[in-house]
């Protein structure tokens, strides 16, 4: 958890130091994957939809490598609420 919480005040400085001071990072999670399809595209709309607190059943999930990462993004978000 604090070698976490480290990685997270990095990246923060980092962001902070390349883009400059307006980007200002809200909340990071960590997770194992993103919900990627089989030729490695990020499934964007399904971040945006799980960060906007919709829900995700209507999306059509069978063309993600791991549809499990789904309840890890989402069971991290509620975390952090």
């Amino acid at each position: 958890r604090r070698d976490e919480e480290q990685f997270k005040k990095e990246l923060r400085a980092v962001v902070r130091s390349v883009i400059g001071p307006v980007a200002v990072l809200g909340e990071i999670q960590i997770v194992s994957n993103l919900p990627k399809t089989r030729s490695g595209k990020i499934v964007r709309r399904i971040l945006r939809r799980l960060v906007a607190g919709e829900s995700c059943e209507s999306e059509d999930v069978t063309t993600l490598v791991d549809s499990k990462v789904i309840d890890e993004i989402r069971s991290g978000l509620r975390r952090t609420s």
